[in-house]
């Protein structure tokens, strides 16, 4: 069989140039591969902020190209990127598109410390009404913006103080609507899943993390499998060849 086609569904504030860099690390192995620019990270004024749907279906829209090639299609997503990735399974499924006779489609899920959510739970539920002191709301409260200097010890721990704050000065704003945004379909029950986990993640703790995983398997009532790195938040830039030959390893099994 050959390989799957690989997506990637950045976190929140990140455009796809923020992971250029692994991009190629990825392609290096073969892969074809391509990230996702996520309508939240845009201030879309005078149109609404982009929800969860309206990222999910930017998703699609690019697995759509691959798909309608009957390519198996793996879904990676970070941080939170799990949510409208997990949403964007809705119909595209390789089990879903088989029932109609269809070929390819998404087979797999790849949550590297992202968000695995119940259906009917957004991520400001988790937040609640008080934003992290490095987030500001901004343009009428409709978008979000990170403090770099903060964030860039935060989200790129692990990275030289330099390479961080370079990395952070280069986020964009989030919709906060995205936030406030619930999963309404559980695309995780359609797919294999693999989590991967940071176990030094300062966003999205270690525990947290293994309370997504024992989630996942007890609504999926599937195996989950598990891989661990010793990094961050940001995986994709402190441990970029890890991560991409962790990506290769899913694939080749998986084909």
């Amino acid at each position: 069989m050959s390989k799957p086609a690989l997506i990637l569904v950045p976190g929140s504030f990140a455009k796809a140039e923020l992971y250029d860099s692994f991009v190629e690390k990825v392609k290096l192995h073969g892969l074809e591969f391509e990230v996702v620019d996520l309508p939240s990270t845009i201030d879309r004024f005078p149109e609404p902020p982009a929800t969860v749907a309206i990222d999910a279906a930017a998703i699609q829209a690019i697995a759509s190209k691959y798909i309608e090639q009957g390519k198996e299609v793996h879904i990676h997503t970070h941080s939170y990127g799990g949510i409208p990735g997990t949403e964007s399974i809705k119909g595209i499924s390789k089990s879903a598109r088989e029932v109609r006779g269809l070929k390819g489609g998404v087979s797999r899920i790849v949550y590297t410390t992202s968000l695995a959510l119940p259906v009917g739970v957004c991520l400001k539920d988790g937040m609640g009404d008080n934003l992290p002191d490095f987030l500001t709301l901004i343009n009428q409260g409709d978008y979000m913006s990170t403090d770099p200097v903060a964030n860039s010890k935060l989200t790129f721990s692990g990275l030289p103080d330099e390479e961080a704050l370079r990395l952070a000065n280069n986020m964009s704003v989030h919709s906060v609507a995205s936030y406030e945004s619930p999963l309404t379909y559980p695309g995780y029950r359609d797919v294999d899943v693999s989590y991967i986990v940071c176990d030094e993640d300062l966003i999205i703790p270690l525990q947290a993390q293994e309370q997504m995983i024992e989630f996942l398997k007890q609504d999926t009532g599937k195996v989950v499998d598990v891989y661990h790195i010793k990094a961050g938040h940001a995986p994709h830039a402190s441990e970029p060849v890890l991560l991409a030959e962790l990506f290769q390893k899913i694939a080749v099994q998986a084909s």
